[in-house]
């Protein structure tokens, strides 16, 4: 999530290219669905993961070529909201199984 982050604010400041942007957020899709979580919440934001960070390149992507930001900036938006939702819950259980959940929550 902090990479994602270091990028978006790239953008914002138009140092980095939106190709670049959508290759790392796609990149990060395919890490996090590469990902095997035993846990049932964390296959469960594993999912929500890697459709936010997809919508979120499809923003970016329609953004460049003219067309409507707003649907996939909204879902992206929505499945991060969906993602801390369920994790917040979790986050000490999984802390004293080892899973430090806190980046996901605070990003």
């Amino acid at each position: 999530m902090d990479q994602l982050a270091y990028w978006a604010d790239e953008l914002r400041t138009n140092d980095v290219a939106p190709g670049v942007v959508i290759k790392q957020a796609n990149s990060e899709a395919a890490q996090v669905a590469a990902t095997g979580p035993t846990d049932p919440t964390l296959a469960l934001t594993k999912g929500l993961l890697r459709t936010m960070l997809t919508e979120y390149s499809r923003a970016v992507y329609a953004k460049v070529h003219g067309g409507d930001v707003s649907v996939h900036i909204q879902l992206a938006y929505t499945l991060a909201n969906a993602v801390h939702d369920q994790l917040v819950g979790v986050e000490a259980p999984l802390a004293a199984r080892g899973c430090d959940v806190t980046p996901l929550l605070t990003s």
